[in-house]
């Protein structure tokens, strides 16, 4: 009785794992893993590849065999990757959860020569705004893996994001500059 069971159970394990790697096997787009491995070829590029790097990639449009640097941020970008600047040669493919805590670029003024996708740290003057009131209005409009920090003794706000969403975040403050002060209406007192 026992070898029955034993066998029907093995035979239910072996007939899930056979539909399963089926089920990959038939899924449309191409593993992460091969696009970078092309686009490093093609680019002439050399990637170190975080073990946690992992998916497949539906790209409609996008030919695999000449996917462009800047196209490769993007798929990496839907999938919750990014690259790292490169240093001595090589760039790091990693979880952008650790954009943080990453070497970054730092920018002084926007630059055409950084991808949208690109992780990037701008420091902003925020005169004559309030860089700490900025940081409870700025922050939802970032993503978790994202920095947002106000250095009030310089009035000056610090960001880590990717360079599309930095600027996004710069156009708001300068709209938000141009904005005439109101003044609240004092609360009448208490009798």
């Amino acid at each position: 009785m026992r070898k029955t069971i034993v066998a029907v159970i093995l035979g239910t394990l072996i007939a899930q794992s056979a539909m399963t790697a089926d089920v990959e096997a038939s899924k449309p787009g191409i593993p992460l893993a091969d696009l970078i491995a092309r686009a490093a070829e093609r680019l002439n590029k050399n990637f170190i590849v975080d073990p946690r790097v992992s998916g497949q990639a539906m790209l409609y449009g996008i030919n695999p065999d000449r996917v462009t640097y800047r196209e490769l941020q993007a798929v990496l970008a839907v999938h919750g990757y990014m690259t790292t600047q490169e240093a001595n040669g090589l760039i790091a493919i990693v979880p952008e959860g650790t954009a943080r805590q990453r070497p970054q670029p730092v920018l002084s003024e926007p630059n055409g020569n950084v991808g949208k996708d690109e992780f990037v740290t701008r420091s902003l003057d925020v005169a004559p705004l309030d860089a700490a009131q900025l940081v409870p209005v700025l922050r939802p409009m970032m993503p978790q893996e994202a920095h947002l920090v106000a250095v009030a003794q310089t009035n000056t706000l610090i960001i880590v994001d990717r360079y599309d969403n930095v600027r996004r975040i710069e156009a708001v403050i300068n709209d938000l500059r141009k904005r005439p002060k109101t003044v609240a209406a004092e609360k009448p007192a208490r009798e």
